[in-house]
């Protein structure tokens, strides 16, 4: 029975096999039959030949297959069965093909298969069969084609199958096999077809290989093979097809592959490959296609390639090549494609290749080609893709291209190309794609360029171009990409640049073009990136703007725009990037910002913008690049930035904010390395949180109103390289802590409050007075700075007050020298004589008549040596008090006042009115001041 191709619907389950006890041949292939494959199937006990393929069954194969003993032909392939191949199938001993392949056959290979002893060919390919490959197969002595490709089988390739003898064709590609290619396949002589393509297999191909002498397609593509390529593969003389494509294959091509004379495809791209490209290789005269690229080969390109007359595909791209081209490459009169780039090779494109008149594609790009574009390669009348960038090609382009009618794609940037850009270039009514970008092309761009209405995308940036743009460029053109940056364009854009609604980028950025935006940009909803930055168009920014739902990004920057922010950009789901600096953009920032989710980058910095900033700002999560600065914002930050945890870069500085920062500033960032907050008006103290910036490396907090001490756990932000603190409020001592910041270099506290010693810190001990100065008393090891332990050589006082430690002290005392005194007197007056031998003796250092300053002076040094931090006793607002011992034996207090940095004259102008005010006091718990020294 034969319906196939009947256009046959439905299902089986009304079919009556009973009715046909002997039918032996059942055909019901090609139709629509759905369904699964009714197990009464098994009633057709004659059966011989059943063809149920290509259809739409569905469902599991019947395990009731399996009785039918007189099977001998088996296809279900290409339909919707799924489930395991039954194990019953091995019972059909009679089978000679089995065919399932293209189903969602899952599970494994029945060993029982191997039982099927009178199988020819077995083909299970496109299903989703896993595990290995049974060795029982390899008991399959008459089989001839075993396709088991497209699957999910793993595991190595079993050496049992080096014993299928009849076999002619094995394909086991497209599955996770692996391992080494047994050497046993060696012995498979009748073996035409031999496809591994796409697996995992390792190790080297074996030598044994060679020993098929009946293979004509070896292809072992996609794996993981290393080693060199077997020298023995020469002797496969009957090969057409050699694929070695994508594996690590190493060392040099073997001589001995040209010695296949009857191979049409050499496939030895993307390896390991080195050294020269053998000259044998001219021997193959029958080969169509040669692909060696992606290797390592080097040298020159061998004159006997061409000699390869039916040569249609010659690709040598991605490899270390030099030289010249050859000459002889224009013999190849049937080549199509000839892909020579990412060499280096020198030199000038011969004329010669203007004779392959068949040639559909010339890549030529990224060498280090010189000279004129040959005028000859205007002879290339079937040529589709013509690409020569990223060379250093001279000259004009030749007019002569203007006559390569059926080319689409046409790449001529990164050379040194001059002159203007050719009107015979509007002859190319099917080019699409136009690259003339970063070369010195001049004057303006031909109106017949408007004329292209095939034209997608045209890069002519980064030129010395100049003038108006084609009113055409848009036009009825299907434009996608138009790039004209980096010119001297001027005039207005194009009003129909986006009229067919498929311009998706468009970068203008640095030229000179004026006017407003066209309208038809507005409505252009297939937008993704544009760059007008860098020019001078003006417009409302709220009116000239749409909505553009599948915009990336926008750089708007430096233009003369206008206007309030529309809410309109809300819409912009997908953004990513939004640049508007440098414009005259008023009003408030809009609360819908909080839509751009996506957003990496913001910039509205330099604009006059007013207001708070808005607390949605906390919801674009993915923000990196955040530019507010140069505004009028005020207002406090909220809270909510703490949520801006992938934030890298931070400037708000320059604005009108205020309060003190947040408590928690800080704590999120922690991907922050620059911070500018920098003219403002903030307040208080500085967070501690803002301490824990561990990969901050600048920080610039100057021109506000900070106030507070240095919090000294600024030592954890251990990246920081620019610190600024100055015109503030700040005061205190500069924390020893600094002394750990090793990678800081530059510093600048100037003009706050602090005071004392400057850490031993590179960037504080070499930084300039101006980083430094307006303080109230710094001092140290740097230029600009006094030392603060030693006494200066500018003449600062180093004053003796003669005061008692305690205040009790000093009460006692007073009596002490009292109660002396009187006793003193009385005795002067009965010993007379001794008064006069105390003036030779000199007694006491204080007696008014025998003081000695400079003697004073050394003596208190003695007995404090050297004013050591173990006598002071107390310290104050203006000095140090030290305990002094003298050799006289008087105990007596020493006060050292602070050498003051700022006015000399004021200093010394308090320091005689302290003097004066200590001379004349009389109090009963203070002394009497007996002197005081000044020491230069």
């Amino acid at each position: 029975m034969n319906l196939t191709s009947f256009g046959l619907q439905g299902t089986l389950h009304g079919f009556s096999f009973l009715s046909f006890p002997n039918l032996e041949y059942l055909d019901l292939s090609m139709n629509a039959l759905f369904g699964n494959i009714p197990p009464q199937i098994s009633d057709l006990s004659k059966l011989i030949y059943l063809d149920l393929s290509v259809n739409l069954m569905s469902g599991k194969i019947p395990q009731e297959i399996g009785h039918l003993s007189s099977l001998a032909w088996l296809q279900l392939f290409k339909n919707r069965l799924e489930g395991h191949i039954p194990f019953s199938l091995g019972n059909l001993r009679n089978l000679t093909l089995l065919y399932l392949w293209g189903n969602k056959l899952s599970g494994s290979i029945p060993e029982e298969l191997g039982c099927l002893n009178s199988l020819t060919s077995l083909s299970l390919s496109q299903n989703s069969l896993e595990g290995p490959i049974p060795t029982s197969l390899g008991n399959l002595r008459n089989l001839t084609l075993l396709y088991l490709w497209g699957n999910k089988l793993s595991g190595s390739i079993p050496e049992e199958l080096g014993c299928l003898n009849s076999l002619t064709n094995l394909s086991l590609s497209q599955n996770s096999l692996e391992g080494p290619i047994p050497t046993s396949l060696g012995n498979l002589r009748n073996l035409t077809h031999l496809n591994f393509l796409g697996n995992k297999l390792s190790d080297s191909i074996p030598e044994e290989l060679g020993r098929l002498i009946s293979l004509t397609n070896l292809s072992l593509s996609q794996n993981c093979l290393e080693g060199p390529i077997p020298t023995s593969l020469g002797n496969l003389r009957n090969l057409t097809l050699l694929q070695l494509q994508g594996n690590k294959l190493s060392g040099f091509i073997p001589e001995e592959l040209g010695h296949l004379n009857y191979l049409a495809l050499l496939d030895l791209s993307e390896n390991s490959l080195e050294g020269l490209i053998p000259t044998s290789l001219g021997n193959l005269r029958n080969l169509t296609l040669l692909y060696l690229w992606g290797n390592k080969l080097s040298g020159s390109i061998p004159e006997e390639l061409g000699c390869l007359n039916s040569l249609t595909n010659l690709s040598l791209s991605q490899n270390s090549l030099e030289g010249p081209i050859p000459t002889s490459l224009g013999n190849l009169r049937n080549l199509t494609r000839l892909q020579l780039q990412r060499n280096k090779f020198s030199g000038s494109i011969p004329e010669e290749l203007g004779h392959l008149n068949y040639l559909a594609l010339l890549d030529l790009s990224e060498n280090s080609l010189e000279g004129p574009i040959p005028t000859s390669l205007g002879n290339l009348r079937n040529l589709t893709i013509l690409s020569l960038w990223g060379n250093n090609f001279s000259g004009s382009i030749p007019e002569e291209l203007g006559c390569l009618n059926s080319l689409t794609s046409l790449s001529l940037s990164q050379n040194s190309l001059e002159g203007p850009i050719p009107t015979s270039l509007g002859n190319l009514r099917n080019l699409s794609r136009l690259y003339l970008h970063q070369n010195q092309f001049s004057g303006s761009i031909p109106e017949e360029i408007g004329h292209l209405n095939s034209l997608a995308k045209l890069h002519l940036s980064e030129n010395h171009l100049q003038g108006p743009i084609p009113q055409g460029i848009g036009g009825s053109m299907n434009m996608a990409n138009l790039e004209l940056n980096g010119n001297q364009f001027t005039g207005s854009l194009p009003e129909s640049i986006c009229h067919g609604g498929a311009l998706q980028y468009l970068s203008i950025f640095d030229n000179g073009f004026r006017g407003q935006v066209p309208q038809s940009l507005k409505n252009c909803t297939s937008l993704k990136r544009v760059f007008l930055n860098g020019n001078q168009l003006t417009g409302d920014i709220s009116q000239v703007f749409g909505a553009y739902p599948n915009l990336i990004i926008i750089d708007l920057s430096y233009n003369n725009f206008y206007g309030k922010i529309s809410s309109n950009w809300g819409q912009c789901l997908k953004l990513r990037t939004l640049k508007m600096s440098g414009n005259n953009i008023s009003g408030s920032i809009p609360p819908e910002i909080g839509n751009w989710i996506q957003l990496y980058v913001l910039d509205f910095s330099l604009n006059r913008i007013v207001g708070a900033i808005p607390k949605e700002l906390g919801k674009l999560t993915s923000l990196e690049k955040l530019w507010l600065n140069g505004n009028h914002l005020s207002g406090a930050i909220s809270v909510e930035f703490e949520s801006l945890t992938n934030l890298e870069f931070l400037d708000i500085s320059s604005n009108q904010l205020c309060k003190s920062l947040p408590r928690n500033f800080g704590n999120g960032f922690s991907k922050l390395f620059h911070l500018n907050l920098s003219h403002n008006n903030f307040s208080e103290e500085l967070p501690i949180s803002l301490m824990s910036l561990s990969h901050l490396s600048k920080l610039d907090l100057s021109y506000n109103s900070l106030t507070g001490e240095i919090p000294s756990e600024s030592s954890k932000m251990q990246s920081l390289e620019i610190l600024n603190l100055s015109h503030n409020h700040l005061y205190g001592i500069i924390p020893i802590t600094f002394e750990e910041m090793h990678g800081l270099l530059h510093v600048d506290v100037s003009y706050n409050k602090l005071h004392g010693l400057i850490p031993n810190n590179k960037a504080f001990l070499d930084a300039p007075l101006e980083a430094l100065q307006g303080n109230k008393g710094l001092c140290g090891n740097a230029k600009w700075l006094p030392p603060c332990k030693h006494i200066s050589k500018k003449g600062h006082k180093a004053v003796f007050l003669i005061i008692f430690p305690l205040l009790g002290s000093l009460l006692i005392l007073f009596v002490f020298f009292q109660v002396r005194l009187t006793l003193q007197r009385r005795k002067k007056d009965q010993h007379p004589q001794l008064e006069q031998s105390d003036k030779h003796e000199g007694g006491s250092l204080f007696v008014s008549s025998t003081f000695d300053g400079r003697k004073l002076y050394e003596e208190i040094i003695r007995a404090t040596e050297s004013f050591n931090d173990i006598y002071c006793i107390g310290k104050g607002g203006y000095g140090t008090t030290y305990q002094a011992k003298l050799s006289s034996g008087e105990m007596v207090a020493v006060k050292k006042l602070h050498q003051i940095l700022d006015d000399e004259k004021r200093s010394q102008k308090a320091f005689l009115n302290e003097i004066k005010a200590l001379t004349e006091v009389r109090h009963r718990n203070i002394v009497k001041l007996h002197g005081f020294c000044s020491h230069t």
